[in-house]
């Protein structure tokens, strides 16, 4: 009997025991779903507003791309140009027709060259001030070099919001200068010095008469005739006279290439007017080639500009715009001194004497591309460049 009553007890234990367990195991499935409820919710608003989350940083950074472009236009424009957009103001516009919900601009100055070694040689980009700063004309030649734009863009989270993320915010950075063309490629070389372009032909291609001379002697050497020339190797550029014959119309000719082109200072007459060199760099020097054909040497492109075609160009006949290095005195053996760069509309077909003529074409100063140095631009003459930075 006692075996007996024994085997019922610990029956009737167990069946206790698994009652707890059962009941145990749908309490631990309740709180697991629940988890598992919580989770896929954190994790669908992750997906959803996570999705957006690079194309909300790619239209914050395509903002600040586009208001940093248009901020070192506006900034140039107003420096040399008489423009009088507002910097700060360009730049938000620009940034917000973008995307972007708020923007800040800070004017950009080239400060110490960083080590090679460090850096790949580059110079480095302090902050001068806010855009919104008053800064005086003379500040801002001397100084600026380009602008800093910062985007942000903010958007109402979907349902992150379960998660304590109301808003979700993305910012874009980017840096644009403005850079002085130090080199291109050009088929031709003007004469611009009236000492020597006198000497040969009729026509008088006194060019170097549109260069600003030292007349009022600010070197204080005593001579008010010799050119005054800026620290890197160059000389700025009149447009009216560069233009014009005395200031009015008809519209001044150069021919560029003839039999009897100016000697430049050059020994010999065998010099036509052509380029022997593949790169020109201001300040530099370039072979002057003695052939008679033109050379189709790359060209960079001039914004606005009324292009080369290849076509044309491969015939030698030509009615578009080339930038032309300007020089002002020769030496042996066939060399000459670069100190201008200028945009011309040249036409010709390569046949007869002059082969091609030149115009000045004043309002073209943007290049698409090209050698630049980090030398602040001088002024209205310059060939410049606007590029992004950083």
């Amino acid at each position: 009997m006692r075996a007996r009553s024994t085997r019922r007890t610990f029956a009737h234990h167990a069946a206790r025991v698994v009652t707890r367990s059962r009941r145990d195991e749908r309490g631990v499935v309740v709180v697991l779903m629940a988890a598992s409820i919580v989770a896929i919710v954190l994790l669908t608003a992750i997906v959803v507003d996570g999705s957006q989350a690079y194309p909300q940083r790619r239209r914050a950074q395509n903002a600040a791309d586009a208001a940093a472009m248009a901020g070192a236009r506006a900034l140039d424009q107003k420096m040399w140009y008489g423009g009088t957009q507002d910097v700060a103001e360009e730049v938000q516009d620009v940034a917000e027709k973008n995307g972007a919900e708020s923007a800040t601009c800070t004017y950009v100055g080239y400060g110490n060259y960083v080590d090679p070694a460090e850096d790949d040689g580059r110079w480095e980009l302090q902050d001068i001030g806010s855009c919104s700063s008053v800064h005086s004309l003379a500040t801002l030649r001397t100084t600026v070099a380009g602008v800093r734009v910062t985007t942000e863009d903010v958007r109402t989270s979907a349902f992150a919001g379960l998660a304590g993320w109301d808003e979700i915010r993305s910012s874009g950075r980017a840096t644009a200068t403005v850079q002085k063309i130090k080199a291109v490629g050009s088929p031709f070389v003007v004469c611009g010095n009236p000492s020597y372009s006198n000497s040969r032909g009729s026509q008088k291609t006194d060019i170097m008469d549109i260069l600003q001379q030292d007349v009022d002697d600010v070197d204080g050497d005593g001579d008010r005739t010799e050119l005054l020339y800026r620290p890197d190797g160059s000389v700025p550029i009149d447009p009216v006279k560069a233009a014009y014959w005395d200031g009015s119309t008809p519209q001044r000719v150069y021919d560029i290439q003839k039999s009897q082109n100016a000697s430049c200072g050059l020994s010999d007459s065998s010099w036509k007017g052509l380029n022997g060199s593949f790169l020109t760099e201001l300040g530099g020097w370039v072979d002057a080639h003695t052939g008679n054909s033109f050379v189709d040497y790359v060209q960079q492109q001039v914004l606005g500009a009324t292009a080369c075609s290849p076509e044309d160009v491969a015939n030698g006949s030509l009615d578009c715009d080339l930038i032309l290095p300007v020089a002002d005195q020769g030496a042996d053996p066939r060399r000459l001194h670069i100190v201008a760069f200028a945009v011309f509309h040249v036409t010709g077909d390569g046949k007869g004497n002059p082969k091609y003529g030149a115009t000045y074409v004043r309002e073209l100063n943007y290049l698409s591309g090209g050698t630049t140095t980090k030398e602040i631009v001088s002024g209205p003459d310059d060939l410049r460049v606007i590029r992004m930075v950083e």
